[in-house]
């Protein structure tokens, strides 16, 4: 090997992946686009790199490049090296199919942001747990199944055996990432990509994966580079911190520094843009995020003031409630007998009741298949229910289709996916005027001037409305979304999830547009969420929810500075904090979530709300409820 191959081929000893100058561009209709400019970076040996940034920022391709997963992609320029177990430094810039195999798996893992995609619906996790064992190691069945079950041991999924035989959608989220993890340490990797592996996970279960992670890393000496834009999970699990933007790496430092001491003004923003838990102690309202657009942030200088946060006192507890729910209960069928009987139901909501005042944001927590996404739906009967819902002194429950057309023009949906809820073969404008024709407000004039008005309200040009949602970011569409909700001036907003899948930059626009509308129109909100930073920046009052039953309700300073639930305690426990000096003890999340599917005539034991202080109440529930809960 002549002095110049070994100058190109030269790693520190304690590297293990580097990444040098690496350029890539996407094909497209005008010939190719470059999407990353000259990237370089360095994996050590045991450590976890935290590669962090907005959609688009360059980071997952970046990582799919390294594992040979991008196949119409163009290389320009750079140069991908891997030390090897032996010690032996492999140039792996240009490997065919098959030569990538041999190092993907045995080298080098990834785990997806999505495991219900990344699994196989067909097959039972056993069979696809198994087929990643034979790929890279030559055993018999026998012991392939041993292996797996020690596997699934590791990464905390309890009953291992009998898990075997199930399949995909039988698992929570939580537990199919855990597969998804396991089949990723089949061949115990040297290197882990984690990809997003928590942006969809509930809160406690997130903090379960990431406890995970950490558990094996020191477990298997493993380097971890973990891909995320949430830097309460950057502060959590970093050793050093890779940022980009656009394409391009604008900071690079150890965990520390970037927290405390932030170079770059993208670096600056992300940071400002992060709801942090605990910011709002001692306030009595909601009050919107300092950040505005990330492109007006990286022109501002460090001795610019921020913009100001503007407290939203909209709620007016003197007027008689918008809407109040008592008894409202939700039940599906789940299985039946040979002869159509039901045998089992999901209890999805249970005798839940509250109140919601005119001006005022009621944040309703708790984590996925716990019912305030159910309960929001059985309010405009969208799903069977059973209770009392009044609007304005009018039972929701008792009135005819006619008459419920005409209330939902008074309470509208923010859904999570805006790419789903719009329809792609329609332009925004239609979107956002169908609801005007549903309920045959104006004329065809008067509805364009309308649409364009919202439009320009929420911050997209109104020549845009000629658009179709596939020309827009997720944020803009979200946006869309809020303007087609506002179309007939309703009442109250029911946002379900409406913020969870944007980048904090554009959750923190989304948010502030949210409450700024708040106090110009007039808003109510029930905000549903499973972000409790969120919940705590938006809120007026909160209700805290576990299986079907609410737990805890009370003002936002009630549940945040004061919990009394120990399933409120645990939520708020699970966090992660935008600080690498406070790193969070992972010792009460023990357990999963319990099943609401329960044998018919069997409904679960109802829990008394108990008055604690004024206007708290938290529940009295069953002996066993903190144990159910997990709580360790």
């Amino acid at each position: 090997m002549n002095s110049s191959v070994e100058t190109q081929l030269a790693m520190a000893d304690d590297e293990i992946l580097s990444v040098r100058d690496l350029s890539l561009s996407f094909p497209g209709y005008n010939g190719f686009t470059k999407v990353v400019h000259d990237v370089s970076m360095t994996v050590k040996k045991g450590e976890t790199l935290a590669i962090v940034g907005e959609s688009g920022s360059g980071k997952t391709v970046t990582m799919r490049r390294v594992m040979h997963l991008l196949s119409r992609v163009r290389t320009d320029s750079g140069q991908i090296l891997l030390k090897k177990r032996n010690k032996v430094i492999q140039d792996i810039t240009t490997l065919s199919n098959s030569e990538a195999k041999k190092i993907r798996g045995a080298d080098m893992s990834m785990i997806f942001q999505e495991p219900m995609t990344s699994l196989n619906p067909l097959f039972t996790i056993g069979n696809q747990l198994m087929e990643a064992i034979h790929i890279h190691q030559k055993i018999s069945r026998a012991k392939a199944e041993k292996k797996a079950i020690d596997l699934l041991n590791i990464v905390r999924i309890p009953d291992a055996k009998r898990r075997l035989s199930e399949y995909p959608h039988q698992m929570s989220g939580g537990m199919r990432q855990r597969v998804m993890t396991a089949m990723a340490l089949s061949s115990h990797p040297q290197l882990l990509i984690a990809d997003e592996p928590t942006t969809a996970l509930d809160v406690t279960i997130q903090a379960q994966i990431l406890a995970l992670i950490r558990s094996l890393q020191k477990e298997f000496s493993m380097s971890v580079v973990f891909i995320t834009h949430d830097m309460g999970v950057v502060a959590e699990l970093a050793d050093r911190v890779i940022v980009m933007y656009q394409g391009r790496v604008v900071e690079h430092n150890d965990v520390q520094s970037i927290f405390s001491n932030p170079g770059h003004p993208y670096t600056r923003a992300l940071l400002k843009a992060v709801p942090v838990l605990g910011s709002m102690t001692g306030r009595k309202n909601p009050a919107t995020l300092a950040i505005l657009e990330m492109e007006k942030e990286l022109s501002r200088k460090e001795t610019d003031e921020l913009p100001a946060e503007k407290e939203i006192d909209t709620a007016d507890y003197g007027a008689p409630p918008l809407l109040e729910v008592s008894h409202l209960t939700t039940r599906f069928v789940s299985k039946k007998s040979f002869l159509g009987k039901p045998t089992h139901l999901i209890h999805a909501v249970e005798d839940v009741g509250f109140k919601l005042f005119p001006g005022e944001t009621l944040g309703i927590v708790g984590e996925s298949g716990c019912g305030k996404s159910t309960a929001g739906f059985s309010i405009l009967k969208l799903v069977p229910a059973k209770g009392e819902v009044l609007f304005q002194g009018e039972n929701v429950m008792m009135v005819s289709d006619s008459k419920l057309q005409s209330l939902r023009q008074d309470i509208q949906f923010i859904f999570q996916d805006p790419f789903a809820s719009l329809n792609p073969r329609q332009t925004i404008g239609a979107s956002i005027a169908e609801p005007l024709i549903i309920h045959a407000i104006g004329d065809k004039g008067s509805r364009e001037k309308r649409v364009a008005k919202l439009l320009e309200r929420v911050g997209i040009p109104a020549a845009h409305a000629s658009h179709y949602p596939h020309e827009f970011s997720g944020g803009q569409r979200q946006r869309i979304a809020i303007a087609r909700a506002l179309a007939t001036n309703p009442k109250v907003i029911i946002a379900d999830e409406a913020v969870s899948a944007l980048d904090v930059s554009i959750q923190a626009t989304v948010l502030n547009l949210m409450m700024e509308l708040q106090k110009e129109l007039n808003l109510s909100y029930m905000f549903i969420s499973h972000d409790m930073a969120v919940i705590e920046r938006v809120s007026h009052r909160v209700m805290v929810m576990y299986l079907g039953q609410v737990v805890e309700t009370g003002s936002r300073r009630d549940i945040f500075e004061n919990p009394g639930h120990p399933y409120t305690r645990k939520l708020l426990s699970a966090i992660p904090v935008a600080d690498p000096s406070k790193r969070t003890c992972f010792n009460m999340l023990t357990g999963e979530i319990p099943s609401p599917v329960r044998p018919f005539g069997n409904p679960p034991e109802k829990l008394v709300l108990k008055e604690v202080t004024a206007g708290h109440f938290v529940a009295d529930g069953p002996a066993d409820s903190q144990a159910d809960i997990g709580i360790g």
